[in-house]
This record gives structure tokens, sequence and C-alpha cells, in this order.
């Protein structure tokens, strides 16, 4: 740890020489002189010589290793580099074949923009190239068993690095604050040779060769990350001066988070940290000007007991407790964007109980996209439920269900298509979802809930799979802008209210499987003509009331009594078709049918006279009865 607190505090010493030499930087190809006169020479290794020409090239020569240089007093090896005077007009490097060591703080601040390092070198030290702004490439040869700390810090050009299989030491901040200039460039990518025993490389991110230490995330890189599962350890300097990174999520399995592990990144909005850290190093999270939130899957009293270094800015920083995980495998995480992702595998956990609340539930008005990555198997019970600002969704293959309320009130979502794997949407899965316009229903859904569409006013088109056999209450209720719903052959039952509101809804072709039209289940609708399958045998009360626009039904042979109120209010009804089998007309079944002129009854005037009509059917008794009336 002692050690570690002098490296750290070395590293922000570092920070002031930079801006000591501004000149070494912005130093130009064009102050290069073009003969090669010998200007300086000596010693800087038991059997090392150096020299240094007018035209600004830095030669090394010699057998074994190079004197180690330091820019702290308190080192006993505190000296700067011979040539150090000279360090802004550096401009190539020649390091021979036989030098077998880079020293410590060797080319700090030197103009170079490339270098090739002998096969004879085993070792590169200390700050051996920190600060070399204009660096772009480097090469390291198999020879190379240990790299320095901070070794290649500040070196703000250079893109990629591979690490040979030669390699078993890299020790921290060895590529830390390779950022670029301004807001593009720097280290993007960090390789390694795939007989590396000691190291490996995924998505060009530096880990140890088990996978459970994140050694280095390349400075040049943005956006956002999520750390693998299976990591163990954020190394020290592991994220420092990553300037471009907004957002990263440590997924559970993590202790340590290292010293200055993200020091300096400044655009970095939130940290997802899990209740397995027992301990973040010194400075971990410092000079972070962009870091609002952090979201701790443990609970206050789990967060006390970390052990949190010095130098750690966590005073303005909002600590959001337990909000993490939404399933026993599953986590979620939220960017500074409003994309909310679920990830993991299994189900999600239901949130439609008493006192169960919505881990976003403080996020939810910013939440805008919603990604659910392939392995979620379920959409929990209100899991967005009022997600007002919701625009879109994505559902995976690996999802079957759609749980009750899940997108309850997103009104702003517009589209959605559920995958070919889902097998049931959960009642009010979708209600209230006004901005709804599209909507797939694949053939694997057999079960459609009560109110799944319910006040889906911009809905405008369905087709229902034909393995939908029931259509629940108010499944389509007050979707006042659908204009064609096509109902497959297998529905057998129209639920209660199914359709109810419906105002642009003109016409529909009821399938020959229904047998059922249920309590007002067209209610209000904009049905302008009515043809009922000879399979319906029961038409239940209010089923086609207030059905202003309709002008014509046809009752089959099958159904042997009219509801309550069936076709109440149907203002601009003038003819209807009644079979000899129906025995009973309920109240108010023809109330307020006023164009009502002709009813085509198929028995006799006798068989008329029999049957039981309810009060408040004036229009019938005004109508012209057009008794023995064959519809064929």
């Amino acid at each position: 740890m002692k050690n570690g607190k002098r490296i750290f505090a070395l590293l922000l010493c570092v920070l002031m020489l930079v801006t000591m030499f501004p000149t070494a930087a912005l130093a130009e190809e064009g102050s290069k002189k073009e003969n090669g006169i010998m200007v300086d020479s000596g010693t800087c290794g038991d059997n090392v010589i150096w020299t240094l020409d007018d035209t600004g090239t830095l030669t090394i020569s010699g057998r074994g290793p190079m004197n180690n240089y330091s820019f702290d007093e308190e080192s006993p090896n505190f000296a700067y580099a011979p040539w150090f005077d000279s360090h802004d007009s550096i401009y190539d490097l020649i390091i021979e074949d036989g030098v077998t060591s880079i020293g410590d703080c060797a080319f700090c601040y030197c103009c170079i923009d490339s270098v090739a390092i002998p096969e004879s070198v085993t070792s590169i030290g200390v700050w051996s190239f920190a600060c070399c702004f204009d660096l772009t490439s480097v090469t390291i040869p198999e020879s190379v068993t240990s790299i320095g700390d901070s070794a290649f810090l500040y070196c703000k050009q250079l893109t990629s690095v591979t690490i040979p299989s030669s390699v078993t030491n890299i020790a921290p901040a060895a590529f830390s604050a390779c950022f670029g200039f301004e807001s593009t460039g720097g280290l993007e990518s960090i390789q390694v040779d795939s007989k590396n025993p000691s190291f490996c490389a995924v998505d060009g991110v530096l880990f140890s060769k088990d996978m459970t230490q994140l050694v280095c995330f390349p400075a040049g890189r943005g956006g956002e990350y999520n750390i693998p599962e299976g990591v163990t350890n954020i190394n020290d300097y592991a994220f420092n001066n990553c300037r471009h990174l907004t957002s990263v999520t440590i997924p559970e399995g993590i202790t340590n988070i290292g010293q200055a592990a993200f020091m300096e990144c400044y655009d970095l909005k939130s940290i997802t940290i899990p209740s397995t850290v027992t301990s973040i190093g010194d400075g971990a999270i410092l000079m972070m000007s962009s870091l609002k939130k952090i979201y701790y899957s443990g609970s206050a009293s789990d967060w006390a007991k970390i052990a949190i270094g010095d130098e750690n800015e966590l005073s303005d920083i909002e600590i959001i407790y337990s909000f993490s995980t939404c399933g026993d495998n599953l986590t979620w995480t939220l960017n500074d964007c409003g994309t909310l992702t679920i990830s993991g595998s299994g189900d999600m956990n239901n949130y439609l109980f008493e006192d169960s609340v919505v881990p976003w539930e403080d996020s939810i008005e910013s939440i805008c996209a919603v990604k659910i990555e392939n392995g979620v198997t379920s959409i929990g019970a209100g899991a967005f439920y009022n997600c007002c600002g919701l625009k879109s969704v994505t559902i995976p293959e690996s999802v079957t269900n759609i749980g009750e309320a899940a997108f309850y009130s997103c009104e702003s979502l517009e589209s959605v298509t559920i995958p070919s794997t889902v097998t049931s949407v959960g009642n009010g899965a979708f209600q209230y979802c006004y901005d709804l316009r599209s909507v797939t229903i694949p053939s694997s859904v057999t079960s459609i809930g009560d109110y799944a569409f319910f006040c889906c006013s911009s809905l405008r088109d369905v087709t229902l799979p034909s393995s939908v056999t029931n259509l629940g209450s108010h499944v389509f209720a007050a979707c006042t802008n659908l204009t064609r719903i096509a109902i497959p052959s297998s529905v057998t039952s129209i639920g209660e209210q199914a359709f109810s509101g419906c105002s642009s809804l003109t016409s529909v072709t009821i399938p020959s499987n229904v047998t059922n039209i249920g309590w007002c289940a067209f209610e209000n609708s904009g049905l302008t003509s009515l043809n009922i399958p000879s399979s319906v045998t029961s038409i239940d009360d209010g089923a086609f009331s207030w059905c202003s626009g309709l002008t014509s039904v046809t009752i089959p042979e099958s159904v042997m009594s009219i509801g309550y109120r069936t076709f109440a209010e149907c203002s601009s009804l003038t003819s209807v078709t009644i079979p000899s089998s129906v025995t009973s007309i309920g109240e108010y079944a023809f109330s307020a049918c006023n164009r009502l002129t002709t009813v085509n009854y198929s028995g006799s005037e006798n068989d008329w006279a029999k049957i039981s009509i309810g009060a408040h059917n004036e229009p019938l008794s005004s109508a012209k009865i057009l008794n023995n009336y064959n519809h064929a």
C-alpha cells in the first residue's frame, strides 16, 4: 500500500510537470535539422553510451542495462536523464541491439513519434516514455518480460499497442492517460499475443489471462462499457483518465476497485457497483466532474462496510441503493441517454404486488428506451408501469411471456414487435399506450389477456394469429382509431366490451367458429353493417348498443334470444333480419332505433306473436314485419 500511494503521489506530480513543458507537446517537424553532427554525448549505463546529433536523433548503444532516472526528489535515484535539457528537440530515438533495459524516466517528454525496441531489451522502466505526446507507435519485441509503472503514461497519440507472448508483468498505469487530444484520438485498442501466459485482450481491453483482473481499459475509447462476468478485481489505474467514457457497469463478483481506477474520467456520468465490492482504493473516484450517481446493488448499511480509501470525492455523488437486480439472475442499467437495459438469464421479478416497487422507480421519467437482452425469459408484471417517456422497446427471442400491466400507461410507446417465442400477453399489458400505432403479434401467442390493448387510441390495424382462440374482456376497447381487425377462424368467443368504443371500426368479419358474443362487445363502435355467423348461439346484453352507424343486421337461425339493450341506440338501423328460432327479445333490445322500418322475420305471423318481447321496444311495434322472410 505504501508503494501504491507513492505511485499515486508521483502521478499527481506528473500533472504539474506536464504544464512545465508546453513546448514538448507542440514541437514541429519543421524544426528538425538535416545534417547529423553530434552535439552532445555521454554515458547512461556501465557499458551504455548516448549521442545526440543536431537533427534531433538520440542514439543509445552499448551492452547491458541503462541507468535509471527519476523526477522524484525523495528517490535515491533522483536525477534527470543526461539529455533531458534537450528533450524538446529530440525527434528520433535509436536504441541499438545490446541494450538490455530501458531506464526509468529515460525518454520522458521527448518529441519522438515512434520507437523500435531491439530484441536485446528485457524490461521497459518506470515512466520510460511518459509524456511523449507525439508518440504514435511502439514495437515491443518478444524479449521484453516486464513493462514498468506509467511506462507510456500520457502518450496521447498512441492508438494501439501489442503485448508479445514474453511479457509476464505489466505494472499499474503502464498505458494510462493515453486519451488523445480534445475529444478524439488516443489509445483505442490493446492486443495480446494469444500465446502469452499472463495476459489476454477482449475487445481491445487488457485482462489477466484467467479474466479475473481488468488491467487496463484503453483511454481513447468512449461511450458505455459493461465489464464481463467473471472479473473479480479492477486493477489500479485500470480506467484512469478515460476521458471519453460515459458509463461503466461493474458486475456482481467484483470485490476490489483499485487505486485511482477511475480518476479523471471527466465524462463518466454513472457507475453501477455491485454489493460484492469490499474495497475502493485511494483516489479511485477522484476528479470526475460529470459523475452524479452511483448505482449500488446493496443497502446503505452494506455500503458503509466498504473499505473506501483516501482522496475519493463522494460527497456530491448520489448513492442509489439496492437498485441493480430485477430477477434472481437479472441485472439492469440505465444510461444517461435514457436506455434501460435488462440483462442476464431467467424471469424478471413481478412488481404489481403490495409494497413492490420497480428498482428504477426514481428514474422512471428519464426512461425513453428499453432493451431486453437475450436470456431474459419473461417481462415482469408492472415492470414498465407508467414509463410515460418510453418510446421503443426491444424484446428478444428468449422471452415467452409478457406479464400483466407490463407496459401499462407507456403513453409514448409507438410500436412493438412481439417475438415468435412469446405465448401469452398478460392482462393490461399495453393498456393506455396512447401512441401505440402498430403491434406485431406472432403465431406463437395463444392467450391475449383482458384489457391487453385497452385505450391504445392510435392503434389502426391489427392482425391476430390463428393460435388465438379467445378475445378477452376489453381487449381492444377504446381503440378509437382502429379501422381493421382480422379475427382468425380459431376464435370461438368474443369477450365483454372487447371492441367497445372502437369508433373507427366500420366493419368486422366474425369468424364462423364463434359461438358467443360477449356483453357490450361492440358497444359504441363504428360498425355500419353486420353479418353474424350461424355458429353464434348467444348474443349477450348490449353487444351492439350505441352503434350509431349500423344500418342493417342479420341474426342467424342458431340464436334463440336477443338480450337486454342488444341494439339499443342504433340510431341508423333501418332493417333487421330475425330468425324463427328466436323466442325472446329483451327489454330495450331495440330502444331508440328510431329509423327501424323493416323487420325480416323467417317465421309466420303466429310465430312472431309468440315471441316474448320485453318493454321499451317501440321501434319493433312501428316497423313493418315481413313474415316468412327467406334470407337465402
